[in-house]
C-alpha cells in the first residue's frame, strides 16, 4: 500500500532543489531573452500548455500525498481565487495525473482545483479523511508542499480564504465523512457541493439497480430517512443464494436475491453488489443484505458479519455524517444536484438520493443548503438557453415529494461536472459575500 502511494507521487528533493536551482535555471535562460522570470514557486505559469503543477504532502508518519493543482487565469473575487477540493467518485480513484479525458470540474470559473490522489488506501475510510484533512490544510494556507511552497505562494493574484469541497458521485460521501470527523483537526471549511450521491449502502452498493441491471424488487417508495439519517429501503431479499466465484465473474463467491425462485441462476435474479475493503481483504455488502444473509445461513466466510458492516458503513454515508459536520461548522453550506439519468444507478422515477441528501442536510441543521445551484451559475457557464432546475435555498424538502426536478440531461453540451462546478462557485461567492438569501 504504501509503494503504491509512492509509486504516484512526483520525486521527492529538498526544497532548495526544487524551487531554487530550478528557479534559477528558468531565471538565466528569461534574463538572456530579456525577460523577468516569475517569482518562486510560480514556475508553473511558464508552461501555457500544462494542465497543473503536482504537487506533494508530507504526512508525518503516513505516505506523502500526490496531487495536482489547476491555476485559475483570472480570479473569482477581488481577494484572489477561492479553493475547491475535488473528490472523485469510485473507491480506489487514482486520478492524477490529469488526461484530456479526466473527470474534472469546470477550469475558468475563478477557483483553484486540488486533485489529491486517495489510491488504494482504505476503500474511502479513516486514510482516505486524513488525506483530505491535509490538503484542506494546504488549501487553507496553513502548510507548504515538499518545494516549501504555500498554496499562497503559488497563485499570483492571491489566495482567497474561502473553500468548499465537490464530491463528485460516491466522493460525497467521503466529503462529509470528513467535516464530520471529530478526530480529525480541520481548519476552516465553507461548503460542501455533491453530484448525484448515493448516500447509503444499499445505493453504493446497486441494490437499486443499475443501468447494466435492474432490480426488480427495488420500490422507491419503500425507501426513508431514519432517526440518525440512515437512508434505508426495505427490500425483499428472499431467498438470497450464494454462486461461485466462476459463475459471478468475481474472486469471491456471490450472494444473489432468487427472483424467479428457480434455486439457480438465472437472468431474471439480482447480483448483490459489494465492496472490496483492501485493509482486511473482506468483502462488504449493504448492512441490511448482511443481516438477511446471515439469518438465512448463505453469508460468505470472505463477508463482514453485521457488526462489522455496520461500522464500515456508519463512516461511509454522508447523511449520517451530518449532524457531526454541522456542530463542527456552524455555518457551513451544501448543495446536492443531479440529472434526469443518473450516470450509475437505473432511472429512477424519483431520485430519492438526491433529494435524501438536501433533506438531511436541513433536518441535520446545516445552516444553508439547497437542491441545484442557482441557474445564475450555470448561465455564467453555458447561456440561459437550458431549461435549469430551480429551487430556492432551505426548501423544505422531502424525498417522498414526486414534484421535484433534476437538471437536464445533454451529454452532448453539458457535464455532470458542470453542475458541480456551479454548485462550487454559488458556494464560495455566497461564502465571500457572506449572501446567503435567494438571490442570485
Amino acid at each position: 500500500m504504501e509503494d503504491d502511494d509512492k509509486e504516484t507521487s512526483p520525486q521527492k528533493s529538498s526544497p532548495w532543489h526544487t524551487t531554487g536551482m530550478r528557479c534559477l535555471w528558468i531565471w538565466v535562460g528569461l534574463t538572456a531573452c530579456g525577460a523577468s522570470a516569475p517569482p518562486p514557486c510560480q514556475e508553473w505559469t511558464l508552461d501555457k500548455a500544462s494542465t497543473g503543477p503536482l504537487l506533494t504532502l508530507e504526512r508525518e508518519g503516513a505516505p506523502d500525498v500526490s496531487l495536482q493543482a489547476v491555476f485559475p487565469d483570472q480570479s473569482r473575487g477581488p481577494d484572489g481565487a477561492p479553493t475547491a477540493i475535488f473528490i472523485h467518485g469510485g473507491w480506489s480513484p487514482v486520478q492524477i495525473p490529469l488526461e484530456d479525458d479526466s473527470v474534472v470540474l469546470r477550469s475558468d470559473m475563478g477557483f483553484t482545483t486540488l486533485y489529491p490522489n486517495l489510491g488504494r488506501t482504505d476503500a474511502r475510510g479513516e486514510a482516505s479523511r486524513a488525506i483530505l484533512a491535509t490538503v484542506l490544510a494546504y488549501a487553507n494556507g496553513d502548510t507548504t508542499d515538499t518545494s516549501g511552497c504555500t498554496l499562497d505562494d503559488r497563485l499570483p493574484d492571491g489566495r482567497a480564504p474561502e473553500i468548499a469541497l465537490a464530491g463528485f458521485s460516491n466522493g460525497g460521501n467521503l466529503a462529509w465523512a470528513t467535516a464530520g470527523d471529530e478526530r480529525l483537526s480541520l481548519p476552516r471549511l465553507d461548503g460542501i457541493a455533491t453530484f448525484e450521491t448515493p448516500p447509503a449502502d444499499q445505493l453504493i452498493t446497486g441494490e437499486s439497480g443499475t443501468l447494466r441491471q435492474q432490480n426488480s424488487r427495488f420500490n422507491e417508495d419503500a425507501c426513508d430517512l431514519n432517526r440518525d439519517f440512515t437512508l434505508l429501503c426495505d427490500i425483499d431479499y428472499s431467498p438470497l443464494r450464494t454462486i461461485s466465484k466462476e459463475e459471478c465473474t468475481a474472486e469471491h463467491e456471490c450472494l444473489y436475491i432468487d427472483v424467479d425462485s428457480s434455486n439457480g441462476w438465472s437472468e431474471q435474479d439480482f447480483q448483490l453488489g459489494r465492496v472490496l475493503d483492501p485493509a482486511t481483504d473482506a468483502i462488504v455488502y449493504s448492512l441490511p443484505a448482511t443481516r438477511a444473509a446471515e439469518a438465512g445461513g448463505v453469508l460468505p466466510p470472505q463477508a463482514y458479519n453485521s457488526r462489522e458492516a455496520d461500522a464500515f458503513w456508519s463512516v461511509r454515508e454522508a447523511t449520517r455524517s451530518m449532524v457531526s459536520a454541522a456542530n463542527r461548522f456552524p455555518d457551513l453550506a451544501g448543495i446536492a444536484t443531479g440529472t434526469e439519468v443518473d450516470h450509475v444507478l437505473n432511472d429512477l422515477q424519483r431520485p430519492i438520493h438526491i433529494l435524501a441528501m438536501v433533506q438531511a442536510m436541513r433536518e441535520s441543521g446545516v445552516a444553508w443548503s439547497r437542491l441545484h445551484p442557482d441557474a445564475k451559475y450555470l448561465d455564467e457557464i453555458h447561456g440561459s438557453s437550458f431549461p435549469w432546475a430551480e429551487t430556492s435555498a432551505n426548501e423544505n424538502i422531502d424525498m417522498k415529494d414526486t414534484g421535484w426536478s433534476m437538471e437536464p440531461e445533454d451529454n452532448a453540451t453539458i457535464r455532470g461536472t458542470d453542475y458541480l462546478s456551479a454548485a462550487v462557485a454559488e458556494i464560495l461567492d455566497r461564502s465571500r459575500t457572506d449572501d446567503w438569501s435567494n438571490e442570485p
